[in-house]
């Protein structure tokens, strides 16, 4: 039988940076993740967190960034890709993925959290999780610096 290795970043493939999950051509690599596809309900960035919009009568199950507003209870992951209004985005549900964070400095075991001025920009902060932290507030983890756009996270809500 073959020895299988199952390298998610490709066999030798040259790397750039990690950070922009990008390798030396500036193509992306695939980053371990649960994912699935839904309907643009606006237009959405590659790495914005979204949240779910009800669907109506003409519209299925939908997605749109993630408002400033909403509560985190209706987050839906972060766009892989991006998508104007009606078309099919690919929204990571849980695992590794680069979240936008606007221009702050990250750093290994921050906390995600959803956005407070932009829509669908992430919040890294440093709380305390404990007993008092509403379940949910924390939709992951920071593993590692920025890049000046996007943010190295795995998704898990806390």
């Amino acid at each position: 039988m073959p020895l299988h290795i199952n390298n998610p970043f490709g066999a030798h493939r040259p790397v750039t940076t990690f950070v922009a999950g990008q390798d030396a051509n500036g193509e992306p690599f695939h980053l371990p993740n649960a994912v699935q596809e839904y309907r643009a309900n606006a237009a959405i960035q590659r790495g914005e967190l979204v949240q779910w919009v009800a669907p109506t009568a003409s519209v299925p199950l939908s997605v749109t960034p993630m408002a400033t507003a909403s509560s985190q209870l209706i987050f839906a992951g972060v766009a892989l890709n991006d998508a104007a209004t009606g078309e099919t985005v690919q929204v990571a549900q849980h695992g590794h993925v680069l979240v936008r964070t606007g221009d702050v400095t990250t750093s290994l075991g921050e906390y995600l959290l959803k956005p407070s001025t932009t829509a669908g920009v992430g919040v890294v902060a440093s709380i305390a999780v404990d007993a008092t932290t509403v379940a949910g507030t924390v939709l992951g983890v920071v593993l590692g610096n920025d890049d000046g756009t996007f943010t190295p996270v795995f998704l898990t809500r806390l």
